[in-house]
């Protein structure tokens, strides 16, 4: 995530945190309920942003490290919270069955991208998974997106030894970006064997 990303995050968190919070967590996560791991499993949240769906899995169960680079969305209760992002994720340590990046892939840079899916790659456990959710359509003035073509994602996945297992097309579940066209390509990857 670059500094322009976080600077924006930042500047605009109060605004941002309300309208996250009004989020329903199981929502979100939907369209890869079937892919994530069966408690208790060990999770990392990257961009996890004010928390909503990292505390919701920990209520099901699971040990979830939120790693999110803007303080001010950092929470108290759930998740344990790192100030990390990509493509270092500095200070996340071992390895988790399951990494998820929520509308995170738009604010990495496109020359970071091998380096960020390579650390991912390195943190996923044997049999773990990453679950990312790129962003299309309508890029906001206000911060700074850069586009994520599915394929080329997939082909920067293979070259850091991993493959994609499913491929999941869905709506935005915000009805503001929803009503502006804003869609979702979910992809499930796991480490080649």
């Amino acid at each position: 995530m670059t500094d322009d990303a976080i600077a924006f995050y930042a500047d605009h968190a109060a605004r941002l945190r309300a309208a996250w919070q009004r989020l329903d967590p199981a929502a979100l996560l939907a369209p890869v309920r079937a892919h994530l791991p069966t408690p208790p499993a060990r999770i990392l949240d990257v961009g996890a942003g004010t928390g909503q769906i990292a505390r919701h899995l920990s209520r099901l169960g699971h040990d979830v490290v939120a790693a999110e680079p803007v303080a001010a969305f950092h929470g108290t209760a759930g998740p344990a919270w790192v100030n990390a992002r990509l493509p270092e994720l500095d200070g996340i340590n071992g390895v988790f069955d399951a990494i998820l990046l929520l509308g995170v892939w738009q604010h990495v840079a496109p020359p970071d991208r091998p380096a960020a899916l390579a650390r991912l790659a390195r943190a996923m456990a044997a049999q773990g998974r990453v679950i990312m959710a790129l962003r299309h359509g309508e890029v906001p003035d206000d911060r700074p997106i850069w586009s994520n073509p599915v394929e080329e994602t997939l082909l920067l996945a293979d070259a850091s030894g991993m493959i994609c297992t499913d491929r999941i097309e869905a709506p935005s579940v915000q009805p503001v970006n929803r009503a502006a066209g804003v869609t979702w390509t979910w992809l499930v990857l796991h480490g080649r064997r």
